[in-house]
């Protein structure tokens, strides 16, 4: 949302005009529609969890701010970000355009980025959740999982009740190997009423994984395909699993899975399991 600072007419006028030379330019290349958007669940990261439209928003940042969010609903993101970098850029204490923003980014693949707009977001509104667990995750994916665990510590401490802090902070305990206190957040968001609990699945099966329980774990990754047969992830664990279990054909077919649904988030570490797992099956000559 706006915050209560103000600004010089002669230079929200500037931005204004900056912003709808960006819309008509976009509009000569495609049709935008402003329906009232819908809540999408996306992934980790969530986009927005609260009204889009901000109250006394100028008319302008509502019809951009609206149909960068078409452009993202319809997985367009890079017509998407370029209408939010110019909203975030006119508007610069609009909350909720950082957030979608930020989760734009991430969808892209531009981690550091994403990381930079969610720290504005976080500037803007330090009193919502949703800023503080996106760059939770983000920096989680760029390696940085003790600051990724302050901020998810943070989005928990704002709002206990939020689902999305609790999986994600399950995710990064996780890589940090404490188990126990991981498995202990995935219920917790399991029992906030987690709205994408193939994520939480796929956890628990990582856990379940690093424990040596391979039948639990594949029960797990199941179960979050159950929620979304393209969940990338849990084929990635199944992946795991079938390689733990020495089958190796299945878990080269799981690797080849995820690779196909993970995009931009692939992670390049699977190379090396997929050679490996190449490898084996041509010296066992099943290839």
């Amino acid at each position: 949302m706006f915050n209560k600072r103000k600004r010089s007419t002669r230079r929200w006028s500037v931005r204004a005009i900056e912003l709808m030379i960006v819309l008509v330019a976009m509009m000569a290349t495609a049709s935008i529609l402003f329906p009232e958007p819908q809540v999408k669940e996306i992934r980790v990261i969530e986009v927005v969890d609260a009204p889009v439209r901000p109250a006394n928003a100028d008319e302008l940042i509502v019809a951009s701010y609206d149909a960068a969010l078409n452009y993202m609903y319809d997985e367009d993101y890079a017509n998407s970000a370029t209408l939010l970098a110019a909203i975030t850029n006119a508007a610069q204490d609009h909350y909720w355009s950082h957030v979608t923003y930020s989760f734009v980014l991430y969808e892209q693949g531009h981690y550091d980025a994403a990381i930079q707009v969610a720290s504005e977001g976080i500037s803007i509104d330090p009193n919502d959740p949703v800023a503080w667990n996106n760059r939770c995750l983000l920096r989680a994916l760029t390696g940085d999982l003790t600051g990724g665990l302050s901020d998810c510590n943070h989005s928990i401490q704002v709002d206990p009740t939020y689902d999305y802090n609790f999986n994600n902070r399950c995710y990064i305990l996780t890589q940090l190997g404490q188990l126990n206190e991981a498995e202990r957040d995935c219920l917790q968001a399991l029992k906030n009423g987690h709205r994408m609990p193939e994520w939480v699945y796929t956890n628990l099966g990582q856990i379940a994984l690093m424990r040596s329980l391979p039948m639990l774990a594949e029960d797990h990754f199941r179960t979050a395909l159950d929620y979304n047969p393209m969940h990338a992830d849990a084929y990635a664990g199944l992946g795991d699993t079938m390689l733990v279990e020495a089958q190796y054909n299945k878990a080269l077919n799981y690797y080849n899975i995820y690779r196909n649904y993970a995009g931009v988030h692939y992670n390049i570490s699977f190379d090396v399991k997929v050679e490996y797992v190449a490898q084996t099956l041509a010296n066992l000559g099943q290839n």
